[in-house]
């Protein structure tokens, strides 16, 4: 009887331990909340995978301070519950830190995706975000199943070409000003060298809706994106470099 509850206790410690380790991440500590209204932000907002990839990559959420009620007016929160990914790959899995996905008003905190063997039924997936939101002090649900607008966008690409969110000292990006944008959009970049620059615009089908090239001067540049005949919708678009590198990020057009 002692051996049978020792090895029990040993399978629960092995259970938590499991469900610890794969729940643990590290947010950015660059990112906050800079929404207008402080309204929360999730970073980055398009994960790419490879075909056949199995890994891991960090969302970092900023949880809203405020909700917007009515288009205009705010009110406080007190807690985010993100419940559910709907329409996310049965190939690809969330965590959360903490573990109950529940995030107190305005903390930092991050979101597991866990990719396992990859799968390009799909060239892109709108994952969207199934919430719960609690009013501050006495946490009174303000809103259950609310379904936040703006997806996150899993890209499966077909090979292993160089591809990242994040940005290095000698070829970055900067984000689009304005982004969500009605006609024109400015994408800047920088780069220590010159070198050949290609700026790709893709519907969600993947296919690739505007291209440009330009020789780039050492430094920052910029592509002036005209979107004005674009209908209302989600967009991806790749800035790549004369050494592969490239930098994959969303687009919203508004009307």
């Amino acid at each position: 009887m002692k051996r049978t509850l020792s090895l029990l206790v040993v399978l629960i410690l092995l259970i938590t331990l499991t469900k610890t380790t794969f729940s643990q991440c590290t947010p950015d500590p660059s990112i906050t909340d800079t929404s207008a209204h402080l309204t929360g932000r999730l970073v980055p907002d398009t994960l790419v995978f490879i075909v056949g990839q199995t890994a891991t990559q960090t969302i970092t959420f900023a949880a809203p301070t405020n909700g917007e009620v009515t288009p205009g007016n705010y009110i406080p929160l007190g807690q985010t519950h993100i419940k559910e990914l709907i329409q996310m790959p049965t190939w690809c899995a969330k965590s959360c830190d903490p573990s109950d996905c529940k995030f107190p008003a305005g903390s930092v905190h991050c979101i597991l995706a866990s990719a396992t063997n990859a799968q390009a039924d799909s060239t892109f997936y709108h994952i969207y975000g199934k919430l719960d939101v609690y009013a501050p002090g006495n946490m009174i649900r303000l809103k259950q199943d609310y379904i936040y607008p703006t997806p996150i966008v899993i890209w499966v690409k077909p090979d292993a070409v160089s591809v990242t969110e994040f940005s290095s000292k000698d070829f970055t990006t900067y984000s689009p000003r304005p982004n969500p944008f009605t006609s024109t959009t400015k994408i800047d970049f920088f780069t220590s060298k010159q070198q050949k620059v290609t700026f790709n615009v893709y519907d969600m089908l993947g296919k690739i809706i505007y291209t440009e090239t330009m020789n780039s001067n050492i430094g920052t540049n910029s592509f002036n994106f005209n979107g004005y005949d674009l209908s209302k919708g989600v967009y991806l678009y790749s800035i790549s470099n004369s050494d592969n590198v490239v930098i994959t990020k969303k687009l919203i057009k508004t009307e």
